[in-house]
């Protein structure tokens, strides 16, 4: 433990990147005026009070895209625990259109990956990837493969020789 802050968290926060002392020092001289750490100020009360780690990170937008994330609970370790570093990869045949179902399996991703890929293997109008746009990064899509015999035996035979 530091003082009253996990030290599992400080690491974290510390080693991020997104922690700034210098700005957040600038944003809030209450905590020179103090004498305390930026960093242990940001862990003891700066995100309690709302307060962003850096320029780069705001607790506010965050909160605002996760409303799950609980009372109490800093933004920032939120986001470094559960969204950093998870990436999901949904992958559909749908014909040419989003089903409701894709879209509750890409919500539900979303709640849980910091990138979410959606790869539907046919073509997608521009009206259909719409629907999905807040719920995945990329959405490539092609036409289905296996329509595409010669294409197929194309990569087979440069893989066998």
């Amino acid at each position: 433990m530091f003082g009253l802050v996990n030290e599992d968290e400080r690491k974290l926060v510390q080693e991020c990147g997104l922690f700034d002392s210098q700005w957040y020092l600038q944003q809030y001289p209450d905590v020179a005026v103090l004498g305390l750490d930026p960093l242990q100020h940001y862990l003891w009360f700066g995100a309690s009070l709302g307060r962003d780690p850096g320029p780069n990170f705001s607790a506010n937008a965050y909160l605002a895209k996760h409303p799950a994330v609980g009372k109490g609970v800093n933004p920032l370790v939120h986001y470094l625990r559960r969204f950093n570093r998870r990436v999901a990869i949904f992958a559909a045949y749908s014909n040419e259109r989003v089903h409701a179902y894709h879209e509750i399996y890409l919500k539900a991703l979303r709640k849980v990956c910091g990138t979410v890929i959606a790869v539907f293997d046919n073509h997608l109008p521009a009206d259909e990837k719409a629907k999905i746009a807040g719920l995945a990064d990329h959405c490539p899509s092609s036409e289905h493969l296996a329509q595409r015999a010669s294409w197929i035996s194309g990569v087979s035979a440069s893989i066998l020789g």
